[in-house]
């Protein structure tokens, strides 16, 4: 029986706010060059070492026991991890036989700013250049809200950036988004393009864009917003409270 892929991996749009998560990036360098590409002013990816103590301080409750099963995970794979607690991001490795933590952090030229003192939309960048380096052959990548927090011209570079991986590493990427900037022929093929509208009952329906007849000189983001091909809201005018209100 032949396999559609090897590796499925889900990211939805709250995964970079969650209280805890942990994963294995074996190539810290390969993250720290990627992101320098995407114009965020950030020339480097900095580490500062920190007391275990300190990181454990920081671990909700909740995540108390993932935390430990992850500690012991990095100890046996002896392969560095992405550990994210909050507003903070650290990473995890073993060395000669010992965990060693390290609080990480960007260097802008001769400023240095920590992960929480970063934008919305750089966290969000290097979560999804997480998924861009780690993503090994036969992989699905799945990624809810692809655009969250993030300049609509950043979203289309790092799209365009995975599908030229795909060229060579067998690797696919499915997305949903609001950003229109990703409707265009010349990226993506008609069968590679769904909308997404809710019906009657308010279910929500999927159709392919391929089912519409249209040149491929088309301007495909402005006919999207204009409503022809569905999937966006339309507005009966202004609601201003106090108007209709005795």
């Amino acid at each position: 029986m032949q396999s559609w892929f090897n590796h499925l991996t889900l990211a939805n749009p709250s995964s970079a706010l969650t209280g805890y998560g942990a994963f294995p990036i074996e190539d810290w360098g390969r993250l720290s060059k990627a992101i320098t590409h995407f114009s965020t002013g950030i020339s480097q990816i900095a580490f500062r070492g920190v007391d275990e103590k300190e990181v454990s301080s920081h671990v909700p409750p909740a995540y108390r026991g993932q935390y430990e099963t992850d500690k012991e995970r990095a100890l046996k794979r002896q392969v560095p991890y992405r550990l994210q607690i909050g507003s903070r991001l650290f990473l995890m490795q073993q060395k000669s036989g010992a965990l060693q933590f390290s609080e990480v952090g960007f260097a802008h030229k001769e400023a240095y700013f920590g992960y929480d003192e970063e934008s919305d939309g750089t966290r969000r960048l290097l979560d999804l250049l997480s998924v861009l380096v780690t993503s090994e052959p036969g992989s699905v990548v799945f990624i809810d809200e692809v655009d969250r927090s993030l300049h609509p011209k950043l979203t289309l570079q790092f799209v365009k950036n995975y599908l030229e991986l795909a060229k060579t590493q067998n690797v696919q990427l499915v997305v949903t988004t609001h950003e229109s900037l990703l409707l265009n022929l010349q990226l993506l093929r008609r069968d590679e393009i769904f909308f997404v509208e809710k019906n009657q009952e308010g279910a929500s329906v999927i159709y392919p864009f391929d089912q519409f007849q249209e040149q491929f000189d088309t301007h495909l983001e402005q006919a999207y917003l204009n409503g022809r091909y569905g999937g966006v809201p339309f507005f009966g005018g202004f609601y201003l409270p106090g108007e209709d209100e005795e």
